[in-house]
């Protein structure tokens, strides 16, 4: 069952239960008036009568400038392919990853991962604008993996966007997909980026995540399409694809609004949290994740979200408010700055918090990045020995948390010089993560 509303700049939020039951928030506010546009799917129903009800919370997200609500129209699907499968529930086609409990299952079998960022992967200058490092050799590197591992990589537009036409191509993105499935590899795929780095050259702020995304922003010239259309053709075009093992909406979200003076990456440390971060965040979850699943029902969605104590909409409880969307499938959280940690943070904003915050949400929690710089005879960082070594410390306190995968950061085709975050070919994490007892 689908619901579409009218968007307007005075509209605000509501309720959506089915058969009585609290299915999530909807959120109707955009910049401009649009008509017939989805905000809710609610995933396979059984057979029978159902009731949707669609309930005017009188909140809107900060842009709007009302609160209006405004029913456009309800489908109804029989056929359960073309809808969207709900978080938990397994897939039926073989070779996807599938939810189960507060796990994960790869063709009915339980599932953890150990992987790495590789976030300039889908770079191929002759074919897309790109973002980092050009990687030649894909066979290379994915034959060197464990069976079935994860790699996570940047697909914003700017992977998907020709450097001569400006126009759409995934010419590189299809290289990639191709060649994670022939080596039986998994990808987590980033449909954006918080930061103007690798995506559309602006910062996302509150007015974006309430609706803003559906607004084009192409002030280079080479980014054609607006967030949530690109969105909707980068998915469709690999739904069926088993090489994908989930989705990422947007890496690092936060909605909060940008100081005067400030923009694009300057905002960072000068943003302001207003009362409605987790709503906002939380309605962008259900309304564009909503959407990925019923034109996927295939894959897994993850949030991308950090986790600690500084991003607007999941600081605290926020972080279980804005996650508890029915669209995302996991919850995430990124480590940096406790190297000789296992669990890092505090009691509220902490590993350990967030573990405790994806249980009672009955999702599953993994560590998304984690980085820890070294170089091989630096004074001023660890060894990649010792790197490998705390690294190992940090798996074995996730895992033993209840953690489904840890993906470390970052790997690259060529080495950094002096301390680095980046590994590369002969660093001791390959084998770590190749023969990590999962």
């Amino acid at each position: 069952m689908r619901l579409y509303s009218a968007l307007a700049p005075w509209h605000g939020q509501a309720t959506v239960t089915i058969d009585g039951l609290p299915t999530g928030t909807v959120n109707e506010y955009a910049p401009t008036r649009q008509s017939q546009a989805l905000v809710y799917g609610s995933g396979p129903l059984a057979a029978g009568v159902h009731t949707l009800v669609e309930t005017l919370t009188g909140t809107s997200s900060t842009p709007s400038s009302g609160t209006v609500i405004a029913f456009d129209r309800a489908d109804v699907d029989p056929d359960p392919a073309a809808t969207p499968v709900p978080p938990g529930t397994p897939a039926a086609a073989t070779g996807f990853l599938a939810r189960c409990g507060n796990g994960l299952c790869l063709d009915g079998k339980p599932y953890r991962f150990a992987g790495f960022n590789a976030y300039s992967m889908a770079t191929q200058w002759a074919t897309n604008i790109g973002c980092g490092a050009q990687v030649d050799d894909l066979d290379g590197y994915f034959s060197a993996l464990r069976p079935a591992s994860l790699t996570r990589v940047a697909a914003e537009q700017q992977q998907a966007i020709d450097p001569t036409s400006h126009q759409l191509s995934f010419t590189a993105l299809d290289r990639l997909v191709a060649a994670a499935q022939r080596h039986g590899q998994k990808l987590s795929l980033t449909l954006g980026n918080e930061w103007a780095g690798c995506d559309d050259g602006t910062q996302k702020d509150l007015a974006w995540y309430a609706g803003g995304y559906r607004q084009v922003r192409n002030s280079t010239g080479f980014y054609p399409l607006s967030y949530w259309d690109y969105v909707r053709a980068v998915v469709t075009r690999y739904k069926d694809s088993p090489a994908i093992g989930m989705w990422e909406l947007v890496n690092e979200p936060k909605d909060g609004t940008c100081s005067t003076g400030f923009v694009g990456d300057n905002c960072n440390g000068t943003y302001t949290c207003p009362a409605t971060a987790a709503a906002t965040l939380r309605g962008f979850f259900d309304t564009v994740g909503g959407a990925v699943k019923t034109i996927d029902p295939n894959h897994l969605l993850a949030s991308g979200v950090v986790g600690d104590q500084w991003q607007c909409g999941t600081i605290g409880q926020d972080y279980a408010t804005a996650q508890a969307s029915p669209s995302l499938d996991l919850v995430t959280y990124h480590d940096y700055g406790a190297d000789s940690t296992a669990i890092p943070g505090d009691s509220v904003n902490g590993l350990a918090a967030r573990i405790a915050q994806a249980a009672a949400l009955g999702k599953p929690l993994f560590v998304e990045e984690a980085g820890i710089q070294a170089a091989a005879g630096s004074t001023g960082c660890a060894t990649p020995q010792q790197r490998a070594t705390l690294f190992r410390a940090k798996m074995d306190a996730l895992f033993a948390s209840g953690g489904v995968g840890y993906l470390i950061w970052n790997w690259m085709p060529a080495p950094a010089v002096g301390c680095d975050h980046t590994l590369s070919t002969g660093d001791p994490l390959l084998d770590l993560v190749r023969t990590y007892p999962l």
